[in-house]
């Protein structure tokens, strides 16, 4: 709050709201953004039962996950977590085992074709893997050749580089 003083009278102006405080709405979105987290880790990952539950709406949802890096983020490791899970379970019983209660395995029925598929799966990562650092080695490799074209410092190139290794991450180069 801004106060200014006119022709001897004080005047209020709100225009500059306190940057710390946060409206009702704000307060109400960022409680429906944490229950959101918490009912998709809840909902296996299904995003749309996680929405539904939460009271979020789905376009806010993904406007959010484009625009707040931390939402984002708790969003995406909700998401690998129970990706983990899902991927523990389908391999205990590929081998055909199960956990009593007191934390001992005991064999049971083991599935061929499960087994099959999680091998098949771990195929295909490594093989998605490879193509997304190949992707990245190219991109960083075209940094450093048209910034130049363009004629931009090497600071700036650095710069360039270091956005898109803090955004996708850590590539080696061969």
């Amino acid at each position: 709050m801004l106060i200014l003083t006119v022709g001897g009278r004080a005047k209020v102006n709100n225009m500059h709201r306190d940057r710390g405080a946060r409206t009702p709405k704000a307060a109400e979105l960022e409680s429906k953004k944490a229950a959101f987290l918490a009912e998709l880790r809840t909902a296996n990952g299904v995003v749309s039962t996680a929405l539904e539950r939460s009271g979020l709406n789905r376009r806010t949802a993904y406007d959010h996950f484009r625009k707040d890096r931390a939402f984002a983020e708790d969003w995406l490791e909700v998401v690998a977590v129970v990706g983990d899970e899902v991927l523990v379970e389908l391999r205990r019983r590929a081998l055909g085992y199960e956990i009593g209660p007191d934390g001992t395995k005991r064999h049971c029925r083991s599935s061929d074709r499960l087994l099959i598929y999680l091998m098949q799966l771990r195929l295909k990562q490594n093989k998605w893997r490879g193509r997304i650092m190949d992707v990245a080695r190219g991109s960083l490799e075209v940094v450093d050749k048209e910034g130049a074209k363009l004629g931009l410092s090497n600071k700036q190139i650095r710069r360039i580089r270091e956005a898109l290794i803090e955004r996708y991450g850590s590539v080696p180069l061969d």
